[in-house]
């Protein structure tokens, strides 16, 4: 029988002190032994400490993982990228940073991927999202993300119905040059209903 993992208030739309059931760091044991975990939800609590590789080596099977609003830090280990099963990864409202690293493109069923109001730096992956099928969210705003955006790997994410990667340092140039030029290429080769902010 698959395991879900829930620790969160109830109801989580307006997070405060009050409602925030767990708090410290996220043990490094968690997952170690529960192979057939399929849902973890710690969001809306008061985590604190590093993004947790917290035996991902084991968790096969994870589809979804949330831990966004919370107070983590750290970066992501290239462990990350063996999550394979991983469908929704919400890890927004958080301190997290560091870049995004290549392995991450290893989530192929990825669907919906929330990081806004982090500290992630460094480049968006050249291949991010184009070997994604599934993507339909992808949200990346108010970070500290930098260089060139991978055009054409997002405007090949058909299925893409939400991004925002708006509040970064992005460059523009070459067939490029302005925020508008990216947006009107991706949003033509999106579905018309695609929301694009950049």
């Amino acid at each position: 029988t698959p395991w879900v993992l829930l620790l969160q208030p109830v109801p989580p739309p307006v997070p405060s002190p009050q409602r925030r059931l767990v708090a410290g760091p996220i043990p490094g044991y968690l997952g170690l032994n529960l192979l057939e975990l399929r849902d973890v939800d710690l969001s809306y609590n008061a985590l604190t400490g590093k993004l947790p590789t917290f035996g991902v080596r084991f968790i096969n099977f994870l589809k979804c993982l949330k831990l966004h609003d919370n107070h983590i830090k750290g970066s992501f280990h290239v462990l990350w990228g063996n999550l394979t099963e991983l469908t929704t990864l919400a890890l927004h409202n958080n301190k997290i940073g560091g870049p995004i690293p290549e392995a991450m493109t290893n989530l192929k069923k990825l669907e919906e991927f929330t990081m806004h109001n982090n500290r992630l730096n460094g480049a968006l992956p050249e291949s991010f999202g184009k070997i994604m099928p599934g993507l339909r969210t992808l949200i990346l705003s108010r970070n500290r993300l930098t260089g060139p955006i991978p055009v054409e790997a997002l405007a090949s994410c058909h299925g893409l119905v939400t991004l925002n990667i708006d509040g970064n340092h992005f460059e523009f140039d070459g067939d490029f040059g302005s925020k508008d030029q990216v947006i009107d290429y991706i949003k033509g080769r999106l579905h018309k209903t695609a929301m694009v902010c950049i």
